[in-house]
């Protein structure tokens, strides 16, 4: 089938592209490591370096007598592309831009904001692109792609943020379409557990893991999927939404989020506790120091 064949060639190229953006290795290398034929693994590096973000990397050696053709190892080029990433929270947004290797290059946050209505979010993840974009500029970088994450519920692939939970006035909005008309740079847009995911998978914990589950906790409560080295988001898109699992208190149901989530944790911290606690850390320093 010709749909099976184009996922087995993305498969296959995505898990070369995992390889080198974590390591230089050679063609051989690349092979041994993801099991994929020395002529698979040849076509996608031929394909990455006509298009321009992988290159041989080339050391000078002195020659050997009877010695073989070392391999080349291969390399991204990290000026390749330019990338703003953006963390749309409940009361703040927190962004960075990072080069094709996903090195920090700078960060930017927003003022910390009270309301939650969709003027008062936009309004602050533009001051936060604006401001990256202006650095990006300063260096001469050029930014060719906006990736969000936000908490769920959203579709990925409309680039719509449904309803988030603890957001006022929020519901049915075209992120995507919103930021692209301002920028013109192609945007996307995730799920915050499921970014989260991804990044303890390629830069944390996570490296040498083929399956792993992350719980991302503040206000609402997620979690992102990691199997079989990718995301699984499930049949409809729901499948970390463990902050809406019902549970059962003082005789009603009511969502998992809405008993532990960090707001509601730090809340009552501060009726039976202290009125002074007014974050997890400062609940959880409290705890320490006994």
């Amino acid at each position: 089938m010709p749909f099976a064949k184009e996922f087995i060639k993305y498969k296959n190229a995505f898990e070369v592209l995992e390889l080198l953006l974590n390591q230089s290795v050679s063609r051989s290398e690349i092979s041994e490591a993801t099991g994929l034929t020395r002529t698979t693994v040849g076509n996608i590096v031929k394909t990455f370096i006509e298009l321009g973000f992988v290159r041989e990397k080339r050391e000078k050696r002195k020659n050997i007598s009877g010695a073989g053709r070392k391999p080349i190892p291969l390399e991204i080029i990290p000026s390749f592309l330019h990338a703003i990433g953006v963390g749309i929270l409940r009361h703040q947004v927190i962004g960075c831009l990072i080069n094709m290797k996903g090195k920090l290059l700078f960060h930017e946050m927003s003022p910390v904001y009270e309301k939650r209505d969709v003027e008062e979010v936009l309004k602050n993840v533009t001051y936060v692109v604006d401001n990256l974009l202006e650095k990006a500029k300063k260096e001469s970088l050029e930014v060719k792609t906006i990736g969000l994450g936000i908490p769920g519920p959203l579709d990925p692939v409309k680039g719509m943020v449904l309803k988030p939970p603890k957001f006022s006035n929020f519901e049915n909005v075209p992120l995507v379409q919103i930021l692209h008309d301002r920028y013109g740079i192609s945007t996307w847009i995730e799920n915050d557990a499921d970014m989260a995911a991804l990044g303890e998978k390629r830069y944390g914990g996570g490296r040498d893991m083929s399956n792993l589950i992350y719980i991302h906790t503040s206000e609402g409560v997620g979690a992102g999927i990691i199997m079989d080295n990718h995301l699984y988001r499930g049949k409809i898109g729901y499948s970390g939404e463990v902050g809406h699992l019902l549970i059962r208190k003082n005789g009603n149901f009511t969502y998992f989020e809405d008993v532990y989530g960090m707001d509601v944790v730090v809340e009552r911290a501060r009726v039976e506790i202290s009125n002074d606690i007014e974050k997890l850390q400062d609940l959880t320093e409290r705890i320490r120091g006994g």
